[in-house]
């Protein structure tokens, strides 16, 4: 069990050598990397994708080539990654693409060694229709069985929500029965393991989930995590302990399911409420927070 954090805090602020450097010496051993970074969520909704539907395998494997080289030279895995997303838009382009984006991306995490990817499941904004929610879902997560399978890369879907004037509403996966549900059907339909769950804790606690018992319904379906807290009301994705989750609970439920998988931290506004020249001092206490946590569930 490897101690995680995601990339792209430290990576997109501080630099390869500045943000692996300061990771490995806060304990990390592993990165989340933050794939979702290669189109935009803004470039995603807008439609401005194009230009990647240009690019060669091995024009983005040169892209990621100094970050591979980077996380080798500080000992640092990546154990898990994110897609880019959303994985469906209202009256966009992207939804034409989004599969073969997505299959880049699995190609991105062979190269990168990364055996897990987080994919989110398509959803539409408050409000609208989405009586076709299942089958877009499962048709869309069936076309990546061969990319899947091509690269031995596990496809990890999330516990998502939605907000509106302040309230967060369900979505896909919200419950643990629904994401079971899906990761049981999508493995049936692949005739192997190719799927796992991401549990976003703080997702989880935003529409009003017990975490322990979520756990323990997704049982060994669960293969990674999105570490962080909040105040119950915003996605606010703090450290440990800055808001109200029950973390004592929460590391018993992985104690008792046997979870084996990296205790990846997703805090990235927990580290900007700092003056960067705290980073490291900050990025220290996470990673002993971390630490903490594997030894709760060890032990």
């Amino acid at each position: 069990m490897k101690i995680s954090v995601q990339s792209g805090a430290l990576l997109d602020k501080f630099g390869l050598e500045e943000g692996f450097r300061m990771a490995k010496e806060a304990g990390f051993e592993a990165m989340d990397i933050n794939l979702d970074h290669i189109v935009s969520t803004k470039q995603m909704r807008e439609g401005d994708i194009l230009w990647f539907l240009k690019l060669t395998d091995d024009e983005l494997k040169a892209a990621y080539a100094p970050v591979k080289e980077a996380a080798e030279r500080y000992g640092i895995t990546f154990t898990q990654g994110h897609a880019p997303f959303p994985t469906r838009v209202k009256d966009g382009i992207a939804n034409d693409h989004i599969q073969y984006i997505l299959e880049k991306t699995i190609m991105l995490c062979d190269y990168l060694d990364c055996p897990r990817l987080v994919v989110h499941e398509g959803s539409l904004p408050y409000g609208d229709d989405e009586s076709d929610t299942w089958d877009y879902n499962i048709k869309l997560y069936t076309g990546l069985i061969p990319a899947l399978k091509k690269y031995n890369v596990m496809c990890c879907l999330e516990n998502l929500f939605r907000g509106h004037k302040g309230i967060m509403f369900h979505a896909p996966c919200w419950t643990a029965d629904e994401s079971v549900k899906y990761i049981d059907t999508l493995n049936e339909i692949a005739g192997e393991t190719l799927f796992g769950f991401c549990l976003d804790v703080g997702h989880a606690l935003l529409v009003k989930q017990d975490i322990y018992e979520f756990i323990h319904k997704l049982g060994p379906r669960l293969t990674c995590l999105h570490i962080h807290d909040n105040n119950g009301l915003n996605d606010q994705h703090l450290f440990p302990y800055m808001g109200i989750i029950d973390w004592d609970r929460f590391c018993l439920a992985l104690k008792e399911i046997n979870y084996a998988y990296d205790l990846n931290l997703e805090t990235f506004a927990g580290l900007r409420m700092f003056d960067p020249v705290l980073a490291p001092e900050v990025l220290k206490l996470a990673g002993a927070t971390a630490d903490l946590f594997r030894k709760r569930i060890l032990g």
